[in-house]
């Protein structure tokens, strides 16, 4: 079966969304007035305010970069994406402190899902496996461990949090009726306590054949709002702490490539099938938001390689930059040095490049 085959052109449902999107897609591409057109080079919105090496001690080295937390106090949090591994490093990458080990014991992990820092030397920390938030002080030391009601995915910060992305343990089951429909962002308080549900993950995502295994739910706080998408489309919404919908970011850049629509069982024969590869390699997603210097949205677009059945590797290429505040776009389509992922934001943005070594670059975005 060819890849263009595999489109599902037979479903007037399918083929509507189609030409949505790519009337979507024709609608981005059409050029704006010159003195609306955004930026279209890193350096035209970032200055790069120095690069360094993360640190790595002897038989403790990174296996790939994951979630990211610049400190108050300037250090850097970084938790391992495959090892149940958290680093602290001093603001020019050298070494702090280290923590975490397989397992489902006390303050252990199978992978550390996602990290927050409540304070400065007080760190959240959750992973897959035993539904616990893990608290350690400033020098990873444990301090406290709580229960928590929801599968974690991710811990998101901002003055509204924090939040965790994740699915409820009682819906995690796909046999009970509208588990598929449960909320996925979990305000929670500073007990550990889940004081509210909302958003759950878009129908087209749940109904589409296989974007569910290509999907990804991410967020970011940006002041006392949460910015919340699906990787796979656009809007991006804007949300109260209390879940409140205010506002979308409804404008992808010119690259952006929905996944195309495929026929339910094209795919059945797994990772090797015809045109599965073909299919994620075709389509473009969004892989982070990033909030930098407290007003400031960075949307990191990514290309993707793999298919289904397979971990999909999402390689960034480009950023799109909001004024937050004024839901204005200011920069666009911005090129990523190649072979470069963003790491995370804060006061700065920050790039890291493939390792080992660990090179990372910290931007600042210009006045």
């Amino acid at each position: 079966m060819s890849f263009r085959r595999s489109i599902t052109l037979g479903s007037p449902r399918s083929l509507t969304r189609a030409f949505l999107g790519l009337a979507l897609s024709l609608a981005a591409c059409a050029p704006p007035g010159a003195e609306d057109a955004p930026p279209r080079t890193l350096d035209a919105l970032f200055v790069e305010r120095g690069s360094f090496v993360l640190e790595e001690q002897e038989g403790d080295s990174i296996a790939e970069p994951g979630a990211f937390v610049e400190s108050a106090t300037g250090d850097l949090h970084l938790a391992d994406a495959l090892l149940p591994r958290i680093r602290t490093y001093r603001s020019d990458g050298s070494w702090v402190a280290a923590t975490g080990r397989f397992g489902d014991g006390p303050f252990e992990f199978r992978r550390v899902r996602g990290i927050w820092e409540e304070e400065p030397g007080r760190l959240w920390a959750v992973g897959s496996g035993a539904g616990r938030i893990r608290i350690f002080d400033g020098l990873l030391q444990p301090v406290d461990e709580r229960p928590i009601a929801v599968a974690p995915l991710r811990l998101v910060g901002g003055d509204g949090g924090p939040f965790i992305l994740g699915i409820p343990y009682d819906a995690v089951n796909p046999a009970i009726p509208g588990a598929g429909t449960s909320p996925m962002v979990h305000r929670v308080s500073a007990t550990g306590d889940v004081t509210g549900s909302f958003w759950p993950t878009p129908a087209e995502v749940l109904t589409e054949p296989y974007w569910i295994s290509v999907a990804r739910t991410l967020a970011t706080g940006v002041g006392e709002e949460l910015a919340i998408a699906t990787s796979l489309l656009y809007p991006i919404e804007i949300l109260r702490s209390d879940g409140e919908r205010v506002d979308s970011l409804h404008v992808p850049p010119p690259s952006f490539r929905p996944l195309a629509p495929v026929e339910r069982g094209a795919f059945i024969a797994g990772a090797g099938a015809p045109g599965a590869q073909e299919w994620v390699q075709a389509a473009t997603v969004m892989s982070a938001l990033v909030a930098v210097g407290g007003d400031r949205l960075v949307v990191v677009h990514a290309r993707l390689d793999g298919g289904p059945g397979q971990a999909l590797v999402h390689r960034d290429y480009a950023l799109d930059v909001w004024d937050f505040p004024n839901r204005r776009k200011i920069g666009e389509d911005l090129p990523l040095p190649e072979g470069t992922q963003v790491l995370g934001g804060g006061r700065f943005l920050y790039l890291v490049d493939d390792g080992p070594p660990w090179t990372v670059r910290r931007l600042e975005i210009r006045e």
